[in-house]
């Protein structure tokens, strides 16, 4: 049987790739589709908006910008708080390091605590440095009744330890800050550190005081 001619290999092949099976730009297809899904989605969520602005142009243009405006802003802040939230929550500066684990905390003495506070809230480690003070003042109060915590203590049971004592009130103030911007998802400022600050300025001073100054009340 002879072969065909070259001409005719060529018009058949030329048939055959022109078929949908044989097409070589797929992928442009899918992104030209992804696109188009992308424009419906933000089309559908601008058209309230459009609606909105138009039925306020008719009464007054600098209403409609405003009302539109601030409605559009509302989404855009809260993105931006979200963002914001899990940043912090997964890239806390002091959470890495933890200030050099709890065992190690438990043999540094209150003073050198206090300073590294000092010196992590310069830095603008808050938190780290909420922690640092909330240790020290534990380790001032376990030296002051000449008796070590149980480990393992929560916050929570430091706090029932001493809630009939003029302790409670500020060491309420660090045990909460500890559990809602340490171990939650809330951030911590400046504001928060200075609470802290003045809470442990004040336990401190009760426990330099007289032992029955902090005694449980009757």
């Amino acid at each position: 049987m002879p072969l065909p001619q070259p001409e005719v290999i060529r018009e058949r092949a030329a048939e055959i790739l022109q078929r949908s099976d044989y097409q070589l730009q797929p992928v442009g297809e899918n992104r030209a589709t992804l696109r188009d899904i992308l424009m419906k989605i933000l089309e559908w969520i601008l058209t309230p908006f459009q609606i909105l602005f138009d039925f306020l142009d008719n009464i007054s243009p600098v209403l409609a910008w405003i009302v539109t405006g601030g409605l559009l802003l509302i989404p855009i802040l809260l993105i931006v708080y979200f963002v914001k939230s899990f940043r912090g929550a997964f890239s806390r500066p002091g959470r890495d390091r933890s200030y050099q684990s709890e065992r190690t905390m438990e043999e540094v003495d209150p003073e050198t605590l206090e300073r590294s506070a000092t010196k992590e809230a310069a830095s603008g480690d808050f938190i780290l440095a909420i922690r640092l003070l909330l240790r020290a003042v534990l380790l001032r109060l376990a030296a002051r009744d000449g008796k070590r915590f149980a480990p393992g203590m929560t916050n929570r049971e430091y706090l029932c330890h001493y809630r009939e004592t003029n302790l409670f009130q500020p060491l309420l103030v660090l045990v909460d800050a500890v559990d809602t911007k340490w171990y939650g998802t809330s951030l911590c400022g400046m504001e928060d550190y200075r609470d802290c600050q003045n809470a442990h300025r004040q336990m401190v001073q009760h426990i330099q005081e007289p032992a029955e100054c902090s005694t449980r009340a009757m």
